[in-house]
């Protein structure tokens, strides 16, 4: 953040999914024992109304895209850090296009693009600034393979895995290992079912 005026402008982050410009919000939040919706807000096509006293703001990158196209100059913000540019969303792939005239309107103006697998030496050449790499924190993770017993009909197969062999590996690795265990669903309500077992 920084001054522009007497006004201390906000710090301007996108995210390529609603349920994660919400999530992470909330996150950074709790990370600095702040109430969302006060220092730390966001903004989503189902949650536009943002705190005047926010001074860090996420906002689902369509959002951001359409405040571009109203404002180039994103006057109401200090610096915006593009988040999961991997995800390579057409919001994101315009923005990227859209900040570099930005920073030429706007001197000093600060842009962070963060991606865990975009080639650095490609965005070095397009923004002609220093890239940096920052390596991600590693885990030692076991891949166990469990065999399915045959099923003719999928869906009974699929709903058999998520209700018995899912629930029967979890507490046998629990024995096993310390840790959590991560699992793959198929879709929200695969998700929710499970977490309402656990």
């Amino acid at each position: 953040m920084f001054d522009e005026g007497s006004k201390v402008l906000p710090v301007l982050i996108t995210q390529p999914r609603r349920l994660a410009t919400r999530t992470v919000a909330e996150r950074v939040a709790f990370e600095m024992e702040e109430k969302i919706g006060d220092f730390v807000d966001y903004a989503t096509s189902a949650h536009k109304k943002l705190a005047s006293s926010a001074k860090i703001v996420f906002k689902l990158d369509s959002i951001v895209l359409d405040e571009l196209t109203i404002d180039r100059r994103l006057s109401n913000y200090s610096c915006l850090i593009i988040d999961e540019a991997h995800e390579r969303t057409i919001s994101i792939d315009v923005i990227l296009g859209l900040i570099k005239e930005l920073q030429q309107i706007r001197k000093g103006f600060k842009v962070i693009v963060t991606s865990a697998s975009l080639d650095g030496k490609l965005f070095e050449q397009y923004f002609k600034e220093k890239v940096f790499k920052v390596s991600g924190r590693l885990f030692p993770v076991d891949i166990i393979y469990a065999p399915l017993n045959q099923e003719s009909d999928m869906v009974r197969k699929i709903e058999k895995v998520i209700k018995k062999d899912i629930l029967i590996s979890n507490s046998q690795l629990k024995d096993q290992y310390k840790g959590d265990v991560l699992v793959f669903c198929t879709g929200v309500d695969d998700i929710n079912f499970l977490c309402s077992i656990f």
